[in-house]
């Protein structure tokens, strides 16, 4: 009988990592980025945790997670961009609606911090 897991069977340095070692990446590379609220920050954290997925070979089985995830970090962009309290310079308008560089900039933040939170969690789950 097969178990009901998402653990990918690989060998791969990735999967020789002790869990508790991945843990503590998933905490800092969640941390930091909102402690140091740059985009820079997030991109390099994302970067590295897209790193480790494609090392462990597991990143193929990511794909599906973050494409249903787009549906959400596609309304936060149009939501933030649209109608962020502090919006004041408009970057573009589609007809009535106008989209803020503050909205969008902070919007950007939100989402690059909920990829880096997915590939980090993926990481202690599929290796």
């Amino acid at each position: 009988m097969k178990s009901l897991t998402l653990y990918s069977e690989q060998n791969t340095i990735i999967h020789k990592i002790n869990p508790m070692d991945k843990i503590m990446y998933i905490v800092v590379s969640i941390l930091i980025p909102i402690i140091i609220p740059k985009i820079t920050v997030g991109l390099i954290y994302l970067s590295i945790s897209i790193f480790i997925l494609l090392i462990g070979k597991v990143f193929k089985k990511v794909i599906p997670l973050l494409g249903f995830s787009s549906i959400l970090l596609f309304s936060i962009i149009l939501i933030q961009g649209l109608f962020k309290a502090d919006n004041i310079t408009p970057i573009f308008s589609v007809g009535n609606f106008i989209f803020y560089k503050e909205g969008l900039f902070y919007a950007l933040k939100i989402c690059i911090r909920v990829l880096n939170i997915l590939c980090s969690f993926s990481i202690l789950i599929l290796t």
